[in-house]
């Protein structure tokens, strides 16, 4: 994702991280989540076809969630780790991998 502010006489390229943005996952969009687990911020990494992402998510705990790693599924991202992820990559990213390699 690329954001830009402007600053004094340019644009100066800007994160989600320092635009204060967190990404709630688990949950619809129009819901918030009152017990969310806050142990991924600022250090969990998405692979995207664009680049590489340093995001803050939120995953939820409500009672009965699914696990960490059906979140991410559920949104698209495969976790590197099926233990306490802190990477994933775009399914996006993953098929566009596997059309290049198969081209080789």
């Amino acid at each position: 994702m690329s954001f830009q502010e402007w600053e004094d006489d340019y644009f100066k390229p800007r994160t989600t991280r320092d635009l204060k943005i967190r990404y709630q996952i688990g949950h619809p969009s129009s819901e918030d989540c009152s017990t969310n687990y806050l142990g991924k911020s600022g250090d969990f990494v998405v692979l995207h076809d664009n680049g590489i992402h340093v995001l803050d998510i939120d995953f939820c705990c409500c009672t009965g969630s699914p696990s960490q790693v059906a979140q991410l599924l559920n949104i698209g991202w495969f976790p590197a780790t099926h233990k306490d992820p802190s990477t994933a990559a775009t399914l996006s990213m993953l098929r566009r991998f596997h059309r290049l390699n198969l081209q080789a």
